[in-house]
């Protein structure tokens, strides 16, 4: 799997959003999606850099680990993204394991000192 940034739509769609659901349950998963797709893209950001060798040659095990943190938390989030651009509700089970998969992705990013993450 290639890292891409693949959101910068979905970011925008789903702000939309935010300003029609401001308050409900639906808005603060919305939110929260928000906030997560924010973070899974600059994490794919920092995790492509490293890949292309932007910070010096990089570790294939950690390049590897990067490309499955990513495909998992972007197969997670992505789904809900969706779903909230076209306004349909989402779960808060769902959107609390995407969130934790993106987190996943970031903390790997930082433990592993990966472009200055921290």
């Amino acid at each position: 799997m290639k890292l891409a940034i693949r959101s910068a739509g979905a970011i925008t769609a789903v702000a939309l959003l935010l300003t029609a659901c401001a308050g409900s349950l639906q808005g603060d998963l919305y939110q929260t999606l928000y906030a997560s797709q924010a973070t899974l893209t600059a994490s794919e950001t920092v995790a492509k850099q490293y890949v292309e060798g932007s910070f010096g040659k990089p570790d294939a095990a950690v390049a590897a680990d990067l490309k499955t943190y990513d495909a998992k938390a972007y197969a997670a989030l992505h789904p809900l993204v969706l779903d909230a651009q076209a306004g349909e509700s989402v779960s808060t089970m769902a959107v609390t394991t995407a969130q934790s998969y993106v987190t996943d992705f970031y903390s790997y990013l930082a433990s592993h000192n990966v472009g200055g993450v921290k």
